[in-house]
């Protein structure tokens, strides 16, 4: 767990948020966001990036980082942060994900899900603050190998925290 800990919390230090002015009324709360990942940060590897508020008919703006990590090559790490706004809860940050989900069965990505009983988490971050957060598993296949996924699901600020690790079967 220190692990997932401490991966996530490299990916939270280094984000920054460009806000629109008040009186903007017509232009979204966030204008721009930009997140730094480290390419290597102890065994893990940044091996993916994308900024979904660059790309037309995504779900959500945001950006999604993709991690490998060298001492459990099959294990899969992805990292989402996206504003959802002050009032966000955990509640909501858990619909969100299960919609998402449900999204990607329809377009054939997952084939099979089962779900889990979402569990609370508490993230401990290196400065001594901690993160409520929510644990939801699942149970997917994708591309013919069935997974065993855990959604991380935090928010903090105006922003959401998806951490999801992915393991075959």
């Amino acid at each position: 767990m220190r692990r997932i800990a401490a991966g996530f919390a490299l990916a939270c230090l280094s984000i920054v948020a460009v806000q629109a002015r008040e009186k903007a009324k017509d232009r979204s709360p966030i204008e721009d966001t930009y997140i730094i990942a480290p390419r290597q940060s102890a065994e893990y590897t940044l091996t993916r990036s994308v900024n979904y508020a660059q790309q037309e008919g995504t779900l959500m703006d945001g950006v999604g980082l993709t991690f490998r990590d060298a001492l459990s090559p099959a294990l899969n790490t992805d990292i989402f942060i996206y504003p959802v706004g002050g009032d966000a809860t955990l509640d909501s940050l858990e619909a969100t994900f299960r919609a998402s989900v449900k999204y990607a069965e329809e377009k054939g990505i997952y084939t099979i899900t089962q779900w889990g009983d979402a569990q609370p988490y508490q993230l401990r971050r290196p400065d001594g603050s901690q993160w409520q957060g929510r644990i939801v598993p699942l149970r997917m296949k994708l591309k013919d190998v069935e997974r065993e996924s855990r959604a991380y699901l935090f928010h903090h600020g105006i922003y959401a925290y998806k951490v999801r690790i992915d393991l075959p079967l």
